[in-house]
C-alpha cells in the first residue's frame, strides 16, 4: 500500500532572503509564487537574513531595518 501514515511528518523546506531592498514583481514570479506552492506539500520555514545584510551594507543600518520590515509585511500579505 502506498498511503502515507498520518504520523509521518511532512518533509521540510528552509529558505530565505537577504533584505537588499523592497520586493518587486520579479521576486514574486521568481521566488514567492513557488514558495506559496511548496506550502501545500512541505512544512516551510522562511528566514530573513537581516544580519547578513550588514556584511555588505553596514553603514545603512536604518535602510536594512526598513527593508526588513517591508519584506516581512509583503511575505505576510502573500500568505
Amino acid at each position: 500500500m502506498s498511503a502515507t501514515p498520518a504520523s509521518t511528518p511532512r518533509p521540510r523546506v528552509l529558505t530565505g532572503d537577504t533584505p537588499t531592498g523592497r520586493l518587486h514583481l520579479g521576486h514574486y514570479v521568481g521566488s514567492i509564487e513557488n514558495r506559496l506552492r511548496l506550502q501545500a506539500e512541505y512544512d516551510c520555514y522562511f528566514l530573513l537574513a537581516n544580519m547578513h545584510a550588514f556584511t555588505t551594507r553596514a553603514e545603512q543600518a536604518e535602510q536594512i531595518r526598513q527593508d526588513t520590515i517591508e519584506i516581512v509585511k509583503d511575505w505576510l500579505a502573500c500568505g
